[in-house]
């Protein structure tokens, strides 16, 4: 693991490293082109139709609950975020149903704290072509109307 990080010093940063780890679990794909980062993806003109998107993201995410009892916490942040990102950035019908679990599954896959988390596992990754992961994407792709 040295020589992942083997940089000198006044090169070495935080992002570097982050990048260099995500790198290892991602397709190179994700990498390409267009950066978006957070100050452009929540101006200030976008604030009221994100809270309504947010609004409407927690009321999909209680008539899923429905009348259950009990709920796995993170499950349903994960499955929450993915529904408030989702109303904003991918258009009618991406929030509920077979298309929200397929894009879920999608983004799971993509999660890249997973190289953070199990760096151990990123060699089976990196020895399968990334071909979960490049999956994944086109499943993205897919329902979002995206071309790569």
């Amino acid at each position: 693991m040295a020589s992942f990080y083997a940089l000198p010093e006044e090169k070495a940063s935080k992002g570097v490293a982050d990048w260099r780890m995500l790198r290892r679990k991602l397709p190179e794909e994700i990498f390409v082109g267009r950066r978006t980062l957070p100050h452009q993806l929540f101006g200030r003109e976008d604030v009221n139709r994100f809270l309504v998107n947010v609004e409407r993201a927690l009321d999909d995410t209680l008539h899923e609950l429905g009348d259950r009892g009990t709920v796995d916490v993170f499950d349903l942040t994960r499955r929450l975020g993915h529904r408030v990102g989702l109303a904003s950035w991918g258009g009618p019908g991406t929030t509920t149903g077979a298309r929200f679990d397929a894009l879920v599954a999608a983004f799971d896959t993509l999660d890249g704290s997973e190289s953070f988390v199990h760096p151990d596992a990123m060699a089976a990754v990196a020895a399968s072509g990334k071909a979960a992961e490049v999956a994944a994407l086109a499943t993205v792709a897919e329902h979002l109307g995206v071309s790569r």
